[in-house]
């Protein structure tokens, strides 16, 4: 079985979008802390901006490739929110 490289792009999206979901969603925790405790408001600014700047610029990136790239991605992203949001969901019940 010959896979040629588009056939793989999906697959590889998915990773690349579960890497992006886990940074995305790691960064949001910091951003909410950051919102909480106070200080410099500018902190949490930048961050919120550079979060979603950063997966803007990533799911445009990817977009060239196809939609099942993009769909791929989109599911890599989601998996990653359900990981890393729910432990905080449960804890709080």
């Amino acid at each position: 079985m010959d896979l040629a490289p588009m056939d793989l792009a999906p697959i590889i999206a998915a990773l690349l979008g579960a890497a992006l979901g886990f940074a995305y969603f790691r960064a949001l925790r910091l951003n909410a802390r950051l919102y909480v405790i106070g200080g410099p408001l500018w902190r949490p600014v930048v961050l919120h901006l550079a979060r979603i700047a950063g997966v803007v610029s990533a799911f445009v990136l990817i977009a060239p490739f196809g939609v099942g790239a993009l769909l791929g991605a989109l599911a890599g992203f989601v998996a990653a929110r359900f990981v890393l949001v729910r432990p905080e969901e449960r804890s709080r019940a």
